[in-house]
C-alpha cells in the first residue's frame, strides 16, 4: 500500500491489524476484515487486501462487493490463501490451483493484465494475484 501510494490518489488497504506509522495521506486503511467492508461510495485507485481469506470467498468478498456505481480500481492486489488442507479446500470439487484460476478468468472480464505470481513473502499455499485496468 505504501509503496504503490505515490503513483495514484487513493489506495484502500484492507487489514484488520494495525498499519505502521506514518500512513500516506492518500492510504485509507480499512481495520477490519473483508467480509466486514463496505465500499458503497468509496471510490479509490487501488485496492490492496492480503487477508486470511479462504481462496473461494476472495471474489465474493472483494470485486463483487464493490460499488457498481463507482468505476472498477485500476490496480487490484488480492492474496488468495489456501487453508485447512487440500481437503478443506477441494469441497467444491476443484483444486485450490482451480479456484485461483477461475478467480483469474472473473476479473480478465474487466482487467486487461490479470497475473497469478508467487512472491518470495507468499507461502506455497498463496498466491498474489495482480489485476490492472487497460489505459
Amino acid at each position: 500500500s505504501y509503496f504503490l501510494s505515490p503513483l495514484c490518489k487513493s489506495v484502500v488497504a484492507v487489514d484488520p491489524g494495525a498499519l505502521a506509522e506514518p500512513i500516506p495521506e492518500n492510504v485509507k486503511h480499512l481495520s477490519k476484515r473483508v467480509e466486514e467492508c463496505d465500499f458503497t461510495g468509496l471510490a479509490f485507485d487501488i485496492l490492496v487486501c492480503d487477508m486470511n481469506v479462504p481462496v473461494q470467498a476472495l471474489l465474493v468478498l472483494t470485486i463483487r462487493k464493490l460499488d457498481p456505481q463507482i468505476p472498477l480500481p485500476k490496480l487490484l492486489i488480492l492474496t488468495a490463501k489456501r487453508f485447512g488442507g487440500k481437503k478443506t479446500q477441494e469441497t467444491q470439487g476443484k483444486s485450490y490451483e482451480e479456484m485461483v484460476n477461475d478467480i483469474v478468468d472473473e476479473l480478465r472480464k474487466s482487467y486487461g493484465f490479470v497475473e497469478t505470481i508467487q512472491l518470495m513473502s507468499n507461502k506455497s499455499t498463496e498466491r498474489t494475484i495482480v489485476a490492472r485496468k487497460s489505459g
